[in-house]
């Protein structure tokens, strides 16, 4: 996925960062392995702030900015 690309929450990769849409603040978060959680009405996806360690659920249809791969090299 290109850099700067909006997509949906629930189209990223585990290690991938991105920041919410309509983030005024632009905190990054990154995407961690953890099982997605589906409920009666949304599909959730685990991320977490980049420095922290507590992970927190957001919902699959938010709209995000995609930063890039922690796992990417170049």
């Amino acid at each position: 996925m290109e850099r700067n690309t909006t997509t949906t929450a629930s189209e990223l990769k585990i290690g991938d960062r991105f920041y919410k849409l309509n983030d005024k603040h632009k905190t990054v978060l990154e995407v961690v392995p953890h099982e997605s959680t589906l409920t009666k009405y949304h599909a959730y996806c685990w991320c977490k702030v980049e420095g922290s360690r507590f992970t927190v659920p957001i919902k699959g249809d938010t709209m995000v900015v995609f930063l890039r791969n922690k796992n990417d090299r170049g």
